[in-house]
């Protein structure tokens, strides 16, 4: 990835790929993260901060959606482009529904008990 002559801050993508664990199926994030869990990344400048899974959608399909970027892991720091798809606010909810995590911020399940694990080893 090139930079323009001059610059010593490396182009955003590159900062953002040095920013994530590859593993054999989730792709995690471990930049900073919300409250929530999700990744969240700056591109610099004063376009602040945006949802790491999003910024992936994003350098992966080369424009910004209009929709949300959904999880088909359920993985909030995931970014993973095989794991993300598009969908409306309906989906979303539908979604959350679908998993059994409506009306509640806590994730649960086996693949999240994986996720815990490994950001703690990651930690180590």
């Amino acid at each position: 990835m090139s930079r323009p002559f001059g610059s010593g801050r490396k182009a955003p993508a590159e900062r953002f790929w040095a920013k994530v664990h590859k593993g054999e199926s989730c792709w995690l994030w471990t930049g900073a993260t919300n409250p929530a869990g999700y990744g969240m990344f700056s591109k610099g400048g004063r376009e602040g901060a945006i949802l790491a899974h999003r910024f992936a959608w994003i350098i992966t399909h080369g424009e910004e959606p209009a929709l949300h970027v959904l999880h088909k892991c359920d993985i909030p720091a995931c970014v993973n482009p095989l794991h993300l798809f598009l969908g409306t606010d309906l989906d979303n909810q539908r979604d959350a529904i679908a998993k059994g995590r409506h009306g509640t911020a806590i994730l649960q399940g086996p693949a999240y008990a994986q996720y815990l694990q490994l950001m703690q080893e990651l930690k180590s």
